[in-house]
């Protein structure tokens, strides 16, 4: 079987106690019915979503699973016992595209931390494990969807133009392809975009915008306050006390004015911007590789969640200096994690779809895109 990942999977290892937004909470946590009648200690621990047709854990009430001990340890691994798949495999992923992806989640902090160490361009290893796949194809389809993928990936890291307009332009191409269906008309159309003349056109074109950077700071504000909701979802009483961090930088969107957010802009811009760029890049391209798997209908609405999770991330990024006075590496990875499950989150929500498309016409529109990203 072919195998593809990003080049910090292999390294990635739980760091249990030290971790500063531990997975062990704040969300549910499926276990497998055959683990919950065989293991005496899930007796009482696990309980039956109907909904969901799934066994889970029953949080305490800090929020936390029963197992996690205040070490910030699970008393299952302490014990040697059975673990579900959820607990085993976290933060790993796998989707079969035609090839197996494997990659990890940035809702782990430790994940996050591994992408820091990373200054130049993310890069993806491809490996055969020997196995073979029955499931694995090679189609006009997935050809097309293969080549749309690795064309963004390579858009979005060049470095020579501005990250704001690589994100933005993203947006703009994934918006026109939606809209199409062969394979002829896609493929001309991302050759004539993704052509020097043409993006650097449209680049000059748009930088003669007059952007309101009071609304600028309004809307990405308003932004955030209807992510509120999914922001709180995966808080918990943990031991690094996660659910005051997020509280106090939500308060914060909330309270701060403009001018104070002009001075702490500036002050990130100084000291962060060039670094946050380069994270943030990679963010981008790691989150694009593994929500784009889902496949070329949910392209264009998947890489808007990336968008919104870049905003989210620089917007309370810059707040975090109101409310602990200077750059902090280790609340930057919080900051990460929480954004990325946040955003995954309200993804996977039913009505996503619908407060998307409505989002697009107004402050996520094509003309307003420009000032809100740059």
């Amino acid at each position: 079987m072919h195998i593809v990942k990003p080049i910090i999977y292999d390294k990635f290892e739980c760091v249990g106690k030290e971790c500063i937004f531990t997975c062990c909470g704040g969300w549910e946590i499926p276990v497998e019915e055959e683990i919950c009648t065989k293991c005496k200690e899930y007796e009482g621990n696990v309980e039956y979503d109907s909904k969901l047709n799934i066994y889970k854990m029953k949080m305490d009430n800090r929020t936390v699973c029963p197992f996690l001990n205040e070490s910030q340890l699970c008393t299952l691994v302490l014990q040697g016992k059975e673990l579900s798949t959820t607990c085993r495999e976290f933060p790993r992923t796998y989707a079969n595209t035609g090839v197996m992806e494997k990659n990890l989640m940035l809702d782990c902090p430790q994940v996050v931390a591994l992408l820091e160490n990373l200054k130049e361009p993310l890069v993806f290893i491809e490996e055969e494990d020997g196995k073979v796949d029955c499931n694995e194809e090679e189609n006009e389809e997935v050809t097309l969807f293969h080549d749309i993928r690795i064309g963004i990936i390579a858009w979005l890291q060049k470095r020579e133009l501005p990250l704001w307009y690589r994100i933005f332009f993203t947006a703009f191409c994934l918006n026109k392809i939606d809209r199409m269906s062969g394979r002829g008309e896609i493929e001309n159309e991302m050759g004539k975009m993704l052509s020097k003349q043409y993006y650097e056109t449209l680049l000059a074109s748009i930088s003669s915008i007059a952007c309101d950077s009071r609304k600028q700071f309004e809307e990405i504000r308003s932004i955030i306050i209807q992510l509120n909701g999914f922001l709180l979802l995966p808080l918990m009483d943990d031991k690094s006390e996660s659910r005051s961090k997020a509280l106090r930088l939500m308060v914060k969107n909330q309270d701060c004015s403009f001018e104070e957010y002009q001075e702490l802009y500036s002050r990130w811009e100084r000291e962060q911007a060039v670094g946050f760029e380069i994270l943030s890049e990679n963010i981008a391209v790691y989150q694009w590789f593994q929500f784009s798997s889902q496949g070329k209908d949910f392209m264009r609405s998947n890489f808007l969640a990336i968008l919104l999770e870049y905003l989210l991330i620089r917007h309370f990024s810059i707040l975090s200096y109101a409310i602990w006075g200077e750059y902090d590496v280790v609340t930057l990875r919080f900051i990460i994690a929480l954004a990325s499950r946040a955003i995954r989150i309200r993804k996977d929500n039913n009505d996503y779809k619908e407060w998307l498309e409505e989002m697009e016409k107004g402050i996520l529109s094509a003309a307003n895109l420009y000032c809100l990203l740059k």
